[in-house]
């Protein structure tokens, strides 16, 4: 199997043909995004998180209930985050709306106040996990970390979200080399406004004297949510049996799974996350097209990678966790 000179860890797919004889790139321009299905998988999270913070409120948590309850509540909340967030990614390749201003538009501001960087700056930087993955220059590197007891401590005390900041700054100091002055300070821009949001979110249930849910907000923003972020993204690309940090030239030290369509598979790696590797193999395609893709793979020559690649989340962690 040939791999894709573009798009490190994928197979080549230019010439790829179904077993009736159909090429791959002409299968590809028939599918159309499903717009109000992705609208309705970013509501419904919400809906969710807003009805869990409404049932919670209606209860007294004692001082004695606070610290018994807070990260399973955090826990709860980021899971659902993640599942409306994770449609940053989405709008990164330009399948929000047909139209790439609008696009962008609703990404920033439905978006960006919970992930805290423009949809543009964040298209740049994501290409380059797709043009590197595994590889150095790669953008998107948590994978590449093991995953044991020292690595979830750190995710659940706060200090992998320092270090993300960090990679994140240094990984922008790069992109922004060939680009104008003003737009060099857009991480600054974007974080400011996430920051607003949410301590104005973080205020008014501290005003509302809904103080257990203020405090579980807070958990979600700077530990909870950068522990899924890291946990999806090992979960999708890490090696069970990996080699170094990074691979040597010619070599691709990451992997992309397809996991199930359970309705914890569906919402831990939502916005088509859980059919990753269908995404690092045509990346421009929005995710309410996989099914359709994965049934053309599946009657084609990459029948047995795809078969190969499949998995479950448990699965997969219980083959990384090294305590």
């Amino acid at each position: 199997m040939k791999y894709s000179e573009k798009l490190s860890g994928s197979p080549d797919v230019q010439l790829l043909t179904s077993c009736q004889g159909v090429r791959y790139s002409e299968f590809l321009k028939l599918l159309r995004p499903n717009y109000l299905a992705v609208y309705l998988n970013m509501i419904f999270p919400l809906l969710v998180i807003i009805s869990s913070m409404k049932l919670i409120a209606s209860f007294d948590f004692s001082s004695k209930y606070f610290l018994i309850f807070m990260l399973p509540a955090a826990l709860y909340f980021s899971f659902w985050k993640s599942a409306y967030t994770l449609h940053i990614h989405e709008a990164g390749h330009h399948n929000l709306h047909k139209n790439k201003k609008i696009n962008d538009a609703l990404a920033n501001i439905f978006l960006t106040p919970f992930v805290g960087i423009w949809v543009e700056d964040y298209r740049r930087s994501h290409w380059q996990h797709h043009q590197h993955l595994g590889c150095h220059g790669d953008t998107e590197v948590s994978y590449l970390s093991p995953l044991n007891n020292y690595e979830i401590c750190k995710s659940l005390t706060g200090v992998y979200l320092l270090t993300s900041l960090r990679r994140y700054f240094k990984n922008f100091k790069n992109l922004n080399i060939n680009v104008k002055a003003t737009q060099k300070n857009n991480l600054i821009t974007s974080l400011f406004f996430m920051a607003s949001i949410q301590t104005a979110i973080v205020l008014t249930l501290f005003l509302y004297n809904f103080k257990f849910l203020c405090i579980v907000w807070l958990l979600t923003i700077l530990i909870t949510d950068p522990f899924f972020s890291k946990m999806r993204q090992t979960l999708e690309h890490r090696l069970i049996l990996p080699n170094i940090n990074f691979a040597p030239e010619g070599v691709i030290n990451a992997e992309n799974r397809i996991f199930g369509d359970d309705f914890f598979s569906r919402y831990f790696g939502a916005a088509g996350f859980n059919k990753h590797l269908i995404h690092h193999l045509s990346p421009k395609i929005s995710y309410t097209n996989f099914h359709e893709v994965e049934s053309f793979l599946m009657n084609s020559e990459l029948r047995n990678y795809v078969e190969s690649s499949k998995a479950s989340y448990l699965k997969v962690f219980l083959g990384l966790y090294k305590p």
